[in-house]
């Protein structure tokens, strides 16, 4: 009798716990939908496909930009390690590109990188906080790729072409 008991208070933890967390993540995808119809109402900014200039290859398909920012591919023809930077998940540019340039939603990106890394098969790209950031990491990382707002005046930094 008293297993029963046992088997049954753990049922109903594990009941409350997983609808606790389902509540949980229900409020904080409410949130961010909310956020992402704000940023909808602006309106669209041109995106530049930005690399370092150490990168030998100009003009990419959208397939190579998919896979490059899904880190499927990680070298350059060169042989050159690829390096990828993105701005957070919630950054109107970042949902701009994922939808405009890879034709995916931002939360299709981050599940592939989740995947990769959850199940150790790899890592996501360099997460940075602004735009700012990304021009100065693009700037100063040889083989790197990263999205800007504005087309890039500096020699360290060349916009790549896609079709």
């Amino acid at each position: 009798m008293l297993s029963l008991i046992n088997k049954t208070t753990k049922v109903i933890i594990t009941t409350c716990t997983l609808l606790l967390l389902s509540s949980i993540a229900f409020k904080e995808d409410a949130a961010r939908a909310e956020n992402l119809s704000e940023q909808a109402k602006n309106p669209l900014q041109q995106i530049f496909l930005s690399a370092n200039s150490t990168v030998s290859k100009h003009l990419l398909t959208r397939r190579e930009i998919r896979a490059i920012f899904t880190m499927r591919l990680t070298h350059w023809p060169d042989g050159q390690p690829i390096t990828v930077f993105v701005v957070n998940d919630d950054n109107a540019i970042h949902i701009q590109f994922c939808k405009n340039i890879l034709n995916i939603f931002p939360h299709q990106l981050r599940a592939a990188w989740n995947k990769l890394e959850f199940s150790g098969t790899g890592q996501g790209p360099i997460e940075l906080s602004t735009l700012q950031e990304m021009h100065q990491a693009l700037t100063l990382t040889p083989g790197s790729i990263g999205y800007l707002n504005e087309n890039a005046n500096d020699a360290s930094l060349q916009n790549l072409q896609f079709r």
